[in-house]
């Protein structure tokens, strides 16, 4: 049936969403780690905002899809049929990947966000060595943290480059946070519609070390009968060449026992 088709597509689209954690991480590390021009930083973050991008419009296609899938379910006359066991146990793995997947990209962001903050903090500091720690708390919470971060820096001039680079740091920021909020809501919209059938909440996990482990089975009856049909591909080729083999040994005796005797004497 059509969902069952589309599962194979939801499984290659999350295996993306898994290598966009991967791009993330290196993006980040490259952002945290290196000393870069303005204008090389500024491209790298509009990197990772394209990645971020990409990741929500994907992840969101997979979600619609789940709930699709979840309608049927809800909807479905028959809930002891194999169709509808299959199509549930499919339900329960593709929502737990895909959690598992946003969680991580979530947790990517998180710690980015953690280190870019230290980060500001730093820069805060060259500005105001003296700063209490009240002061850092404001300009990491406070709704005008563009405004104490600017006081901050105004009475230097000579330290333009590193409030402009500040500046960028806190808009960076907020950007991040955005994107948060968002991977936040779509965790919450997962569980909101996994949360719609209790036996599926109950179960999750334990459907989905079923699944895997049924996934090993296959994997496993399949080797077997991989083996098997290489072995009777084995014994097919061993019975043609026998047979083979036999058919000139007749052709040979033939011709030696009827065919060369019989050329022979005409020619006497």
């Amino acid at each position: 049936m059509e969902v069952l088709r589309r599962v194979r597509e939801s499984n290659r689209q999350i295996n993306t969403l898994r290598e966009y954690v991967k791009k993330l991480k290196y993006l980040n590390s490259l952002k945290e780690n290196s000393v870069l021009p303005e204008e090389e930083e500024i491209s790298l973050f509009a990197q990772i905002q394209a990645l971020n991008d990409l990741f929500k419009n994907l992840s969101d296609q997979v979600k619609e899809f789940l709930k699709k899938v979840y309608m049927f379910l809800e909807q479905s006359d028959d809930k002891d049929s194999s169709t509808y066991n299959a199509v549930k146990e499919q339900w329960t793995t593709l929502t737990h990947n895909l959690t598992q997947v946003v969680s991580d990209f979530r947790y990517v962001q998180v710690e980015h966000n953690n280190k870019e903050r230290e980060m500001l903090r730093d820069q805060y500091l060259i500005a105001r060595p003296d700063a209490s720690d009240k002061e850092l708390n404001e300009l990491m919470t406070a709704d005008n943290a563009a405004d104490v971060l600017r006081n901050a820096f105004m009475s230097d001039n000579t330290q333009d480059l590193e409030y402009r680079q500040a500046q960028k740091r806190l808009e960076d920021i907020k950007v991040i946070v955005d994107y948060i909020d968002q991977l936040c809501q779509l965790l919450r919209d997962i569980d909101q519609m996994v949360a719609g059938q209790a036996d599926f909440v109950d179960r999750i996990e334990i459907d989905v070390v079923t699944s895997r482990e049924n996934t090993q089975s296959m994997n496993e009856n399949l080797r077997k009968t991989l083996k098997s049909t290489r072995r009777w591909k084995m014994v097919k080729r061993i019975l043609f060449l026998v047979i083979g083999i036999v058919l000139v040994i007749i052709i040979v005796y033939v011709f030696n026992s009827v065919i060369k005797p019989i050329f022979f004497s005409k020619s006497k």
